[in-house]
């Protein structure tokens, strides 16, 4: 289990936070995926009850690439986040707060930039005039896009490295240098402000049920006070099942079968992995039948 004092430190931390952004880079660990959902809805649960300290205005999930595509194989746990509209959740752009519009750059094609708005039809015009007798900008290669990110917390969740956010980094620096950082990982990363170790669970699912169940205990409230706290659960025990090779690891501790038991009393709705439930499925015996003659 992570630390008591970190998670105390955690808490201060979201207790102080506005706008805090959850990101994760491995979008095929699916056990991860599985563990980094719950977190979300959870800080989201924390959000709509006024009586906790933790007041988000903004909540955000940031991965690499789409997570939809992490679950081909997986028809039943896929449709089980399609239907609670948890796969387009996660977002590959930290950067929306500017409009960035660039263009390929000659000298002469901009003598004067100047902007208007329309009275009549509310529009932004902006004009960009080149110099006497020189060709215009070319409206074809101009080029819109958004930058610009601020955040008060950054949650790292199984990051090794910044450098696996790819873009999400390094297109974005200067966020990394001046917002917190806190690291769920099983090893201590060199970045960050506060670390949390989970190299005690068996996984990144048991680490987050008692993480979760660790802060609602400080906040002195109850896991059944969260709104969806039956996703939550049925999450995070999809995440140790898949582990733990449906809870038949040598990594399954005492701790571990005491968090399935309890997310089922929480409502876990146990999704069947079809394509694992093919494998394992034992082969008919084809011993002849004994009989009379």
């Amino acid at each position: 289990m992570i630390d008591q004092n970190q998670v105390q430190r955690l808490l201060e931390f979201l207790s102080v936070s506005k706008k805090v952004g959850i990101l994760f880079a491995n979008t095929q660990q699916q056990e991860l995926l599985l563990a980094v959902l719950p977190i979300y809805l959870f800080l989201n649960d924390l959000s709509s009850l006024k009586r906790t300290k933790v007041n988000l205005v903004k909540l955000n999930l940031f991965s690499p690439a789409k997570i939809e595509k992490s679950f081909k194989s997986q028809s039943n746990l896929k449709k089980y986040l399609k239907q609670n509209q948890l796969l387009a959740i996660s977002q590959q752009d930290l950067g929306k707060d500017n409009l960035l519009i660039s263009f390929p750059y000659q000298p002469a094609q901009v003598a004067k930039v100047s902007y208007h708005i329309g009275e009549n039809d509310q529009r932004f015009y902006l004009t960009i005039k080149p110099q006497a007798g020189s060709t215009p900008l070319n409206y074809q290669e101009v080029n819109f896009s958004y930058t610009g990110s601020s955040a008060d917390l950054l949650v790292l969740i199984g990051v090794n490295e910044l450098e696996d956010l790819q873009d999400l980094y390094a297109n974005y620096r200067q966020l990394y240098q001046n917002t917190p950082i806190i690291t769920i990982n099983s090893f201590l990363p060199d970045f960050g402000t506060l670390n949390l170790d989970i190299s005690g669970s068996s996984g990144y699912g048991e680490a987050i049920f008692y993480l979760i169940k660790s802060l609602t205990n400080l906040l002195e409230i109850n896991l059944t006070d969260l709104p969806k706290i039956k996703q939550i659960a049925t999450l995070l025990f999809a995440s140790i099942e898949q582990k733990t090779n449906q809870f038949t690891s040598s990594i399954m501790t005492a701790d571990s079968f005491l968090a399935v038991a309890e997310l089922l009393k929480l409502g876990a709705e146990r999704l069947e992995n079809t394509s694992k439930a093919v494998d394992n499925k034992l082969p008919q015996s084809k011993d002849k039948k004994v009989g009379p003659n």
